[in-house]
C-alpha cells in the first residue's frame, strides 16, 4: 500500500546443481530461439488489472548471465492491483508482501516449479527504492496548483543558487520545462543522492497515469472530482538510504509508524521548512543594531546590496581556501540566526522564492483513510488484502496445473492480524 516499490528476493544459496535444474528458473522468453545468453527484461502485464510490472534475473555478482542469483522487480502496487493509485494507503510492509505475489505468480507462469518458489523465500525480501504517496486535498483546482507553485519558488531559491549550485544540474527543477503559474500545469522534482521528490496533481488523459475508471459511475466521479485537487507529494527513498536506515526489510516496518514520518520529513528537511526564514526587506539601521561583529554586519550589508561572497573583505584577508571557508561558514551561520537570511542565496532571490508559510503546510498528515463506500475500489486496508489472495490463488492453479507440480511450499508471510499490527496505526 505504498505507490511504487522495487524489491529484490535472492534464491536460496544451498541449492545443488540438480536441485537447480529441477527448479526450472525463468530468464528468457517461451519462444526465445536459445542463442542469447543474457538475461532478457520482463515486461508483465497484471492479471488483475492492465497495467504492467517490469522482472530481471540477476547472476552471481550482478551480472546478467550464468547461474541466477535472485531476481529483481518493479511494480505501481495500486495501479497493478486495483488499476489506478488515485487515492491509496501507505503501508509498506504489505506492498513488500504483493510485490512478492506478483514475482511467485510469474515464476510460476513462466514454468518455474513449485520447489522453485520454495527457494525465493519471504525472508529474503530486500526493499528500495520505494515511493511513498502523500496526499494533500484542498478546496479547488487553482488552490492545489498555487501551493504546488510555492514549492517550487521556495525549492529554486534554496537549491539552485549559490556557491554550492551546480550550472546545468538544478536540485528542484519542473517539467515540462519553462511553464509559468497560473498559466501553466506543471510537475515539480527535488532530486537528492539519497532520495528524490515529486510535487504534482494529477491530470485527466495523462497516457501511462494510472488512471482505470471505476465500475461505478458516481463513485468514478467522486473520486476523479477529487483527485484533481489533491496535491500528490511523492517520496522515493533509495535503497542506500533504506539501508542506512535499517528499512530495507519488509519486517522492520511492521508496528513502526515513525518510518513513514520519518520519510515525510525528508522533504521539510531538504527545503529547511523548520528554520525561520526572512522574506521582508531590512533596514540598514537594523542591520547596525544586530548583535553581530562588526565583521558579520559589514558581510550583511555587502550580501543585501548584491554582493557575491568573493567580494567580502574579511575573506580575502585568507590565502587558504579551507580557512576562507570556515570563516564563513561561521559568519553565514550567525548572520541566519540573527535575521533570518542566507548569505549563500542571492538577497533578491531569498525575498522572492521563500515561502514562509509552507512550514504549516507540510505538517505530516498521518495515514490516508478512503471513505467508507470507497474502501473497496480504492487501494485500501480492503481491496490489498483481497488483491493478494487472488494472486496466490491464480499462482496455486498456475502450479496445479504443473506436471512437475511438487508439495506446496513454506507458508507465505503471515495474513492474520497483520493490518492490526503490521502498518502505521
Amino acid at each position: 500500500m505504498c505507490d511504487s516499490m522495487q524489491i529484490f528476493v535472492s534464491l536460496e544459496t544451498d541449492i545443488s546443481d540438480d536441485e537447480y535444474e529441477e527448479c526450472r528458473f525463468p530468464w528468457e522468453p517461451e519462444n526465445s530461439d536459445g542463442k542469447r545468453g543474457e538475461f532478457y527484461d520482463f515486461e508483465m502485464e497484471s492479471p488483475l488489472t492492465d497495467a504492467g510490472f517490469l522482472v530481471k534475473a540477476v547472476g552471481i555478482g550482478g551480472i546478467r548471465h550464468g547461474r541466477i542469483r535472485g531476481y529483481w522487480l518493479s511494480v505501481n502496487i495500486p495501479a497493478c492491483t486495483v488499476g489506478h493509485n488515485r487515492e491509496l494507503v501507505n503501508g509498506v510492509y504489505w506492498a513488500a508482501s504483493i510485490s512478492w505475489a506478483f514475482l511467485r505468480y510469474f515464476l510460476a507462469s513462466r514454468g518455474c516449479t513449485e520447489k522453485g518458489l520454495s527457494y525465493i523465500p519471504w525472508e529474503n525480501v530486500r526493499i528500495g527504492p520505494l515511493t511513498l504517496t502523500f496526499l494533500k486535498e484542498f478546496a479547488s483546482k487553482e488552490k492545489a496548483l498555487s501551493m504546488i507553485n510555492d514549492v517550487r519558488q521556495h525549492a529554486e531559491a534554496i537549491l539552485n543558487h549559490g556557491p554550492h549550485s551546480l550550472p546545468g544540474k538544478k536540485k528542484a527543477y519542473i517539467k515540462p520545462e519553462g511553464a509559468e503559474w497560473p498559466d501553466d500545469v506543471f510537475t515539480l522534482y527535488i532530486k537528492d543522492r539519497e532520495f528524490g521528490i515529486v510535487l504534482y496533481v494529477k491530470q485527466p488523459g495523462v497516457e501511462k497515469a494510472f488512471l482505470k475508471k471505476i465500475d461505478d459511475p458516481e463513485l468514478e466521479s467522486e473520486v476523479q472530482e477529487r483527485s484533481e485537487r489533491t496535491v500528490r507529494i511523492e517520496v522515493t527513498a533509495h535503497g542506500a538510504w533504506l539501508r542506512e536506515n535499517d528499512l530495507d526489510e519488509p519486517d522492520k516496518w511492521r508496528g513502526n509508524p515513525g518510518a513513514y514520518e520519518r520519510i515525510f520529513d525528508l522533504i521539510k528537511e531538504k527545503l529547511r521548512l523548520g528554520e525561520e526564514w526572512r522574506a521582508i526587506r531590512i533596514r540598514k539601521s537594523t542591520v547596525s543594531n544586530l548583535a553581530l561583529p562588526d565583521a558579520d554586519k559589514r558581510c550583511l550589508s555587502l550580501h543585501i546590496a548584491g554582493k557575491e561572497p568573493a567580494d567580502y573583505p574579511v575573506l580575502r584577508e585568507y590565502d587558504d581556501e579551507k580557512a576562507r571557508s570556515k570563516r564563513f561558514s561561521a559568519i553565514r551561520s550567525r548572520v541566519f540566526d540573527a535575521t533570518g537570511i542566507d548569505l549563500r542565496i542571492p538577497w533578491k532571490i531569498q525575498q522572492s522564492g521563500i515561502r514562509p508559510g509552507l512550514a504549516g503546510v507540510f505538517e505530516y498528515p498521518g495515514e490516508f483513510v478512503p471513505r467508507e463506500h470507497l474502501q473497496k475500489v480504492v487501494y485500501s486496508r480492503q481491496s490489498a488484502p483481497a488483491a493478494y489472495h487472488r494472486l496466490e490463488g491464480l499462482t496455486a492453479e498456475l502450479l496445479s496445473n504443473s506436471a512437475e507440480a511438487d508439495e506446496w511450499p513454506d507458508a507465505p508471510p503471515p495474513i492474520a492480524g497483520m493490518f492490526d499490527d503490521g502498518l502505521d496505526d
